[in-house]
C-alpha cells in the first residue's frame, strides 16, 4: 500500500499513551503511559497542563528527572512530550542512502529496502513517514502506517522505488519521525532516468581482490610496539586503496592458549573492507590486542587454526576468497614454537590457494639480531623462524628494533586484475559491447571475454583484463 502523510489516531491500545493527545479529551497520560481521569491537587485544584509541564505531580516528585517511584533513575523509555527519555530507545536504519543509479524511462521500477530497528530497552512511537518537500514524485514508499510502536529490538521494512519518467537526474529525501516528532531519521535519495535505447556503464579497473591477515604478538611489554604498528596503517591502507585492491583484513594473535584468540580473529569488524565505516580507526583499534598472551609464540599454528574449520566456517567466514591472493604479516618480538616448520606452514598456506593458482607472500616484522631494544625498554629476540618463512615466500623483513616497518606492511603481492564486471539491467539476448580506453574489444569467441547470463556481468579472460586503471565502459540495450 503506498502511504500519503495523513492524520490518525494511534494505533496503540485504547488506554496506552506517550502525550495527553493520545488520550480522549477528558484524560490525561500518566507517568505508566495510561489513559486516566485527572489527578487533584492536595489544595483542591486540578492538574492543568502548566502545572504538569512544570514536572510535579501530588507526589511530589519530579516526572521528567525525578528518581522512579522504586528509586531508580529514569532511563528508558519517552517523556510525556513525546521526547526520548535517557537514551531510552535507540532507532537505526539500515541505509543513510539509496543510489538507484541510471534507469531507463521504459523499465519498470527499481525497489530497494530499508530496515528501521529498535535497538534500545523501550518501545518507541514512530509517528510519521514520508518524503521530504522536493523529493521527486517518481519516488514512492511502502511502509507500516503510522502512527505505531516499534518495540525494544525489533524493525520493521520500508520499500522505496524509483521509477523515472523523463530523462535527468532525481535527488529527495525519505523521513521518519519519531516521539511526537522529536526525533527524525533521514535517508538521502539519489537516481538518475534515461530514456537512450542503450545504457553506458563505465568502471575502472581495479586491483583485484587481496587477503591480509595480521598475526600479532599479545604479550607483555608489547603495547608500544602495537602503537607503531598502527599508525602505520593510514600508509597501508593508502596504497591498498590507490591500486584499486577490493580488500579483506583480519587480526589474530600469536596466543593459541585456551584464554587467548586461538586463531579466532580479534578485528571488529572480523573483516574489514574498503566499504568499512572509518576503516582507518577500526583497524588502527584491532592491532591493539593488549598485553596479556604468553611468552610462548605460537603463530604458525594461530594461523592455521584462523584459517581452517571450524573457525573459517564460523566466526572467521567471509574472509578467505578463493579467487584472492593472500598476505600473512606476522608480528613478533620473539621466535615462533609452533610445531610447524616454516617450510611446512607455508606449504599450508600455499595448498589454501593451490586450486585457483593465486599467490602467497609472508611480511614479517621482528628483531633481525638475537636480542635488542623495543619501544618500552623491552627486550626482543630474533624471530630466525618468521624471518625465515618470509624470505622463502620472497617476502619482506621489518627489524621490530628499528623505526621503519613500512616495508612489511605496503609490500604487497602482485597484484591480479579486477575480471568481473556486473550490470546493472539484464542486456537484450544478452548482446554487449566492450570498450577499454575508447578501444573496441570484441569478445572474439570468448577470448576476450564472455557474458555471464547467470551473475549479469562481464567477464574477462586472464589473458585480456584490462590493466588497473584503465577505463572499462560496456553498453547494451536493457531487457525490462
Amino acid at each position: 500500500m503506498l502511504l500519503a502523510a495523513t492524520a490518525c489516531l494511534p494505533s496503540f491500545p485504547d488506554d496506552e499513551c506517550y502525550a495527553d493527545v493520545d488520550c480522549p479529551s477528558d484524560l490525561v497520560c500518566s507517568a505508566e503511559n495510561r489513559c486516566i481521569q485527572l489527578m487533584m491537587r492536595r489544595d483542591g485544584g486540578v492538574l492543568d497542563g502548566s502545572t504538569r509541564d512544570a514536572g510535579r505531580r501530588d507526589s511530589g516528585v519530579i516526572r521528567d528527572a525525578g528518581p522512579d517511584r522504586d528509586g531508580g533513575p529514569r532511563d528508558a523509555g519517552v517523556d510525556r512530550d513525546g521526547g526520548p527519555r535517557d537514551a531510552g530507545f535507540d532507532l537505526r536504519i539500515s541505509d543513510a542512502m539509496l543510489d538507484f543509479g541510471l534507469r531507463t524511462t521504459a523499465c519498470p521500477g527499481a525497489t530497494q529496502r530499508l530496515t528501521l530497528e529498535n535497538r534500545g530497552a523501550m518501545t518507541a512511537r514512530v509517528d510519521g513517514i514520508q518524503l521530504t518537500n522536493g523529493t521527486s514524485t517518481e519516488y514512492t514508499f511502502m511502509a507500516p502506517a503510522p502512527p505505531f510502536n516499534l518495540p525494544s529490538q525489533q524493525a520493521r521494512t520500508i520499500d522505496v522505488t524509483y521509477a523515472p519518467t523523463n530523462v535527468g537526474l532525481d535527488e529527495g529525501g525519505l523521513q521518519i519521525r519519531y516521539a511526537n516528532s522529536m526525533g527524525t531519521i533521514e535517508v538521502a535519495l539519489s537516481g538518475e532516468g534515461q530514456n537512450a535505447a542503450q545504457i553506458t556503464e563505465t568502471f575502472t579497473a581495479s586491483a583485484g581482490p587481496l587477503d591480509v591477515l595480521f598475526a600479532v604478538d599479545s604479550a607483555a611489554m608489547m603495547g608500544m610496539s602495537q602503537a607503531y604498528l598502527a599508525g602505520r596503517m593510514v600508509f597501508t591502507l593508502s596504497l591498498l586503496d590507490i591500486a584499486g585492491w577490493n580488500y579483506n583484513i583480519a587480526v589474530t594473535t600469536l596466543d593459541t592458549t585456551a584464554s587467548g584468540a586461538a586463531g579466532t580473529f580479534v578485528s571488529s569488524p572480523t573483516v574489514i573492507t574498503p566499504t568499512t565505516p572509518n576503516r582507518q580507526n577500526q583497524l588502527e583499534a584491532s592491532l591493539l590486542v593488549g598485553e596479556t598472551g604468553p611468552a610462548e609464540r605460537r603463530g604458525f599454528e594461530a594461523v592455521e587454526l584462523a584459517l581452517t574449520s571450524p573457525l573459517i566456517d564460523g566466526p572467521n567466514a567471509g574472509f578467505l576468497r578463493a579467487e584472492a591472493p593472500l598476505l600473512v604479516i606476522f608480528v613478533s618480538a620473539d621466535d615462533d614454537e609452533s610445531t610447524q616448520s616454516p617450510a611446512a606452514h607455508l606449504t599450508f598456506l600455499e595448498n589454501l590457494k593451490a586450486a585457483t593458482m593465486q599467490p602467497v607472500l609472508v611480511n614479517t616484522i621482528t628483531p633481525t639480531s638475537f636480542a635488542c631494544t623495543l619501544d618500552g625498554n623491552a627486550t626482543g629476540f630474533e624471530g630466525v623462524d618468521y624471518i625465515d618463512i618470509a624470505t622463502m615466500s620472497g617476502g619482506v623483513v621489518s627489524n621490530m628494533c628499528g623505526n621503519d616497518w613500512d616495508d612489511a606492511v605496503t609490500t604487497f603481492p602482485p597484484p591480479t586484475a579486477r575480471l568481473t564486471y556486473p550490470l546493472a539491467d539484464t542486456p537484450v539476448g544478452g548482446v554487449v559491447t566492450v570498450e577499454v580506453d575508447m578501444t573496441p574489444v570484441p569478445s572474439n569467441g570468448g577470448a576476450n571475454w564472455t557474458y555471464d547470463a547467470v551473475d549479469n556481468e562481464v567477464v574477462f579472460t586472464e589473458a585480456a583484463a584490462p590493466a588497473t586503471g584503465a577505463s572499462v565502459t560496456i553498453s547494451y540495450e536493457p531487457d525490462c
